[in-house]
């Protein structure tokens, strides 16, 4: 019991999306933002804290965006 406490205080969610519709459809970004988005292939980095969902950053193209992933959670871990 001891450790599930332990790694759910020390976990992060780090994610991105293939394109912006659902997040339109939760009112995360309006319609107009989406359809801009998905012409100028963004892909927002996204982290969950208590619950919440919080936008990183804004990257152009998917490898990109896994790239920089790696990136933070190497930041990360260091710290």
């Amino acid at each position: 019991m001891q450790a599930a406490k332990f790694y759910a205080a020390h976990m992060e969610h780090i994610f991105t999306v293939d394109n912006l519709e659902y997040l339109s459809r939760g009112g995360r970004v309006s319609r107009i933002q989406a359809f801009v988005g998905e012409i100028l292939n963004i892909k927002p980095i996204l982290h969950v804290e208590e619950g919440r969902l919080i936008p990183l950053e804004k990257i152009r193209g998917r490898k990109k965006a896994l790239r920089r992933m790696v990136e933070i959670l190497n930041e990360t871990l260091r710290s």
